[in-house]
């Protein structure tokens, strides 16, 4: 009531309706216990009782609040349909498991790249042959260490037998799939081992792994 401004039409409601009376009358503004027998507050409540359980309902404006976790609500439920049908393939896979591998990214927002090398492996969008063949950054999908599959996260991370040992070292395995890493170790664990091979190392100056540009 000592507010300058106000939103809500309640409140605005309530303070026209106090000043309408206050002009012919003395009002003062007080705290009341309720359910203590006070004849305003046991009128209030016949009143409110009488309201809700007869005639139509009252029609008002919705509340803000309301208004905004309804527009929240339906975001984020469109979010997740997007996601169901439409989302990438891959980062499904890293992703639709019980660790919280988006929440642990926050634990290398100051080693950036430790975080480039965790964004690389969670969307896919690796400095590995599959995907720079795709925007015509090499001639060959073929992983250059084994020459046997394409060189996708998956295979890099749990088949390239060029890194069986460092495997075997990090997570245990020497084979092992692309989605029992991701549901079996942190993100930290896992760029742990990305490091290790140095696969994904970055050059400044302009290079990037194996003499890639």
């Amino acid at each position: 009531m000592n507010k300058t401004t106000l939103n809500s039409n309640t409140a605005i409601s309530c303070h026209r309706a106090l000043n309408i009376i206050a002009a012919r009358n003395t009002v003062t503004v007080m705290w009341v216990a309720g359910h203590e027998g006070h004849w305003g507050n046991e009128q209030a409540d016949s009143l409110a009782k009488t309201g809700a359980e007869t005639g139509e309902p009252s029609k008002g404006y919705l509340p803000q609040s309301y208004i905004k976790q309804a527009i929240n609500n339906k975001v984020r439920e469109q979010d997740a349909n997007t996601w169901t049908l439409k989302g990438p393939r891959h980062s499904k896979l890293a992703l639709n498991n019980n660790k919280p591998h988006l929440k642990n990214l926050k634990m290398l927002l100051n080693n950036r790249r430790d975080y480039r090398t965790a964004v690389q492996l969670i969307t896919g969008q690796a400095g590995l042959y599959y995907h720079l063949y795709k925007i015509h950054q090499v001639s060959t999908k073929t992983c250059p260490k084994c020459n046997m599959e394409d060189e996708t996260v998956s295979h890099f991370l749990g088949q390239c037998p060029y890194y069986a040992a460092t495997r075997a070292e990090v997570f245990n395995d020497y084979y092992t799939t692309m989605t029992d890493i991701f549901e079996r170790y942190s993100i930290l664990q896992i760029v742990k081992y990305a490091n290790k091979t140095g696969r994904l190392r970055y050059d400044a100056t302009g290079g990037n792994q194996d003499g890639v540009t």
